[in-house]
């Protein structure tokens, strides 16, 4: 795998789409989109295919269901990265597929398409991106990031339980509703857990997200707490907009709260900064060790603030 470049959302579709929001969208490549009903396969259950967002490796987009129910969503590679971009388009698909949890969206059916291109349809998360919310927002309030971040926390911690890693953590691969429900998505990069493996070829991640031992070739393997220190980063981003991934570049954020945030004060304050620096600790060793950890965190500065 390499790494991704950040996700492009097709303008028309910015109010509506979960996938990620960029304040300047890039101008969509002549190979992205372009496709049809008979690439799918005339008669098929998918129909009218919509597209909405495309990344480094992959295409998305908003089908209907000939069967009825709500739109689905359609993934397949990209026509000018096709080689590269199939195996983790069946690799996504297989995982998503053979593990379903909550918080992670479920594959409804998969195939290929005419000209042999891997693709699966998924369930589509509702609500938007953290990126959506930040592009909107400019940031939210602490307490409503803390929210957030629980949720998220509580579904890579299902992943890592089991030995997986997400390994792509940011903004725009986690959707937020408004009855506060957290889905991670893009699973494109799992990988299984192995403590002693070496370290995979290429980089995978996102930069301005991955933990600093990611972006060391002679580290071993990429453990749970790179994880964690992606969901610590999302966090900044959520309460600071996007001038906090700006300012980290590719290190560790700086542990600061708004100060105009109530929250950012007193004991409260105290203890939120001292659970967010074991989340973002440069050191894996000193870090929360998971997800679960990280969620169980947050639920007693819930309990106890919010």
């Amino acid at each position: 795998m390499t790494v991704l470049e950040r996700d492009t959302l097709v303008p028309d579709h910015a109010e509506t789409s979960p996938w990620e929001l960029l304040a300047s969208p890039a101008a969509r490549p002549a190979a992205i989109g372009g496709l049809t009903d008979a690439a799918l396969g005339e008669g098929g259950r998918w129909r009218r295919p919509r597209l909405l967002a495309f990344g480094g490796l992959a295409e998305v987009y908003e089908v209907e269901d000939a069967e009825g129910g709500p739109s689905r969503l359609l993934k397949t590679s990209r026509r000018d990265r096709a080689e590269v971009a199939a195996e983790a388009i069946d690799h996504e698909a297989r995982h998503l597929r053979a593990w379903p949890r909550p918080g992670a969206p479920r594959v409804l059916d998969r195939g290929r398409l005419a000209d042999g291109r891997p693709w699966f349809v998924m369930t589509r998360a509702p609500g938007a991106a953290f990126s959506a919310w930040i592009a909107r927002t400019g940031g939210v309030p602490v307490v409503d990031a803390v929210l957030a971040l629980r949720g998220a926390a509580r579904t890579v911690g299902l992943a890592h339980a089991q030995g997986y890693l997400h390994r792509d953590i940011k903004p725009g691969n986690l959707v937020w509703d408004l009855g506060g429900e957290v889905t991670v998505i893009d699973w494109g990069l799992v990988c299984r857990q192995v403590p002693d493996a070496a370290p995979p070829p290429r980089l995978a991640g996102t930069p301005g997200y991955m933990a600093p031992e990611m972006l060391d070739r002679r580290a071993g393997a990429a453990m749970p707490t790179a994880d964690v220190f992606a969901l610590g980063c999302t966090f900044f981003d959520l309460v600071w907009g996007e001038q906090a991934r700006e300012s980290r570049g590719f290190g560790a954020p700086k542990v600061e709260l708004p100060l105009q945030d109530a929250h950012a004060h007193g004991l409260a304050g105290r203890m939120l900064r001292h659970i967010l620096s074991r989340a973002v600790h440069p050191d894996p060793e000193l870090r929360l060790q998971d997800g679960a950890a990280l969620a169980a965190e947050l639920d007693g500065w819930i309990a106890a603030f919010a």
